[in-house]
């Protein structure tokens, strides 16, 4: 394909990469506001909170496609800087969800089956495991205490866990590798240098030329 013909396909990846993101993102920002209305003690929420969360979530999710787009196309990467904005998300409580974001991906590491490689995808397994547990474990010494109902155990803990799995899974994206070089079409020298071969020149030619 024309230079031109690649150009407008990598722009399509990007931005039905973008879009898709985008989409999951809000997405994502729907349902965790939802599960922070079933949880809290003061059901009562604003607009502007609901709006900012998803709408960060957005952001969030569009970054990370375009990460996933750019490192495909190996170009372009500077668009990952757009995932900036939406890393406003966990500021706060949702510092909570941090942790599988950055490293819960690790889990659908593939690699050559290197040490380093089992090793990621350990922690990452470990993140979205534990995370949940001790948000899990706090809610529960609530419950305890009288300070939440019986019922936000299980709401906690299903909820986050959901939510975790869902971030680490985006989060992936941003740690897949990238495009292998592909593989030079020119022969390699030979004995001859190669000139002969690259210029596509054959010998018999050469030959009869000397005669």
């Amino acid at each position: 394909p024309s230079r031109y013909g690649r150009r407008g396909k990598g722009k399509a990846v990007i931005i039905r990469s973008a879009g898709l993101g985008f989409a999951l993102g809000i997405g994502w920002g729907i349902a965790a506001r939802f599960w922070m209305r079933m949880i809290s003690t003061e059901p009562e929420f604003s607009w502007t909170g609901t709006l900012m969360i998803i709408g960060l979530a957005g952001l969030l999710g569009m970054g990370v496609g375009l990460i996933y787009a750019t490192r495909k196309l190996g170009r372009h990467q500077w668009l990952g800087t757009l995932l900036i904005p939406g890393m406003i998300l966990f500021m706060g409580p949702g510092i909570l969800f941090l942790p599988s974001f950055l490293l819960g991906g690790f889990a659908w590491r593939r690699g050559a089956g290197l040490r380093v490689d089992r090793l990621l995808q350990l922690v990452g397994v470990a993140v979205l495991i534990g995370v949940p547990t001790l948000a899990l474990w706090q809610v529960r010494a609530e419950v305890e205490a009288g300070l939440a109902p019986a019922s936000d155990v299980a709401w906690a803990g299903i909820g986050f866990f959901v939510l975790s799995l869902g971030l680490a899974a985006g989060g992936s994206m941003m740690w897949r590798p990238g495009p292998k070089s592909a593989p030079s079409e020119v022969e390699p020298l030979g004995a001859d240098g190669g000139v002969v071969a690259m210029a596509g020149v054959d010998d018999g030619v050469v030959g009869q030329r000397e005669e």
